[in-house]
């Protein structure tokens, strides 16, 4: 048989087979063998070896992967349980809030019930106090329609008393004076007779020089204020009479 390395042929002495492929060597052409140490019945070609080497990290590879494929499926399954777990969780924490939820819903609704209530009270409140507005409104304009005809009588009789005033200017004031006795006084000198009784009202004007105020008569009739009048100054009878 020949050498597989050299290709001489081997001798039965000096050969060693590979246990693995079971080519012939000669034991002088292999670097790789020590008889000392090497069994010659397991002994293994260089290019078996690493043959063997190879599919033995081929086979750890695949074991490893195997492995990792078997705990990812047990993460996997342990993730699902947690998953799960996670859910109902969460399942119970929103029937809780559903329930809270709807004993608000309950709590509002009776709040809304409650609140129409006391709507509708007010507003016939409302109504009540709208209509005793309405009902003083009309009793007002009747108090105003009163006022207005007591104000154009009360117009009617200041004019008629303006008829029977005199204003009289030209006399010095002095302290603690009656002007009533003043225009009796006056009237005593124009030979016109005057009584107290005759003035109703005597009062002088405010002005800056008040020793020249005006003095206001107001008499109780107009042909008192006439005489007087038409007596101070003759040229006013004819308009006086008229």
């Amino acid at each position: 048989m020949p050498c597989n390395v050299c290709k001489s042929n081997v001798s039965p002495t000096k050969k060693i087979t590979c246990s693995f492929c079971g080519q012939f060597f000669h034991k002088s052409c292999l670097s790789t063998f020590n008889k000392n140490k090497d069994d010659p019945q397991n002994w293994t070609c260089d290019e078996c070896e690493q043959n063997i080497i190879i599919k033995k990290n081929v086979t750890s590879r695949k074991n490893r992967q195997g492995n990792d494929k078997i705990m990812n499926t047990h993460d996997e399954g342990n993730k699902t349980s947690i998953d799960i777990n996670e859910i109902k969780s969460s399942i119970d924490i929103i029937l809780n809030k559903l329930d809270c939820l709807t004993t608000s819903y309950s709590s509002i609704e009776k709040s809304v019930s409650f609140l129409s209530d006391k709507v509708d009270e007010y507003n016939t409140k409302l109504q009540s106090i709208v209509q005793k507005v309405k009902d003083f409104d009309i009793r007002l304009n009747a108090y105003e329609n009163k006022i207005d005809i007591l104000k154009g009588n009360n117009n009617i009789t200041e004019q008629a008393k303006l008829g029977n005033n005199l204003d009289i200017t030209g006399i010095p004031k002095t302290t603690n004076e009656n002007l009533k006795l003043v225009v009796s006084t006056l009237a005593k000198i124009v030979n016109v007779e005057v009584k107290e009784e005759h003035i109703d009202k005597t009062y002088r004007l405010r002005h800056k020089n008040e020793n020249n105020s005006r003095i206001i008569v107001e008499f109780t009739n107009k042909e008192i204020k006439n005489n007087l009048l038409t007596a101070i100054n003759p040229e006013l009878k004819q308009k006086c009479l008229s």
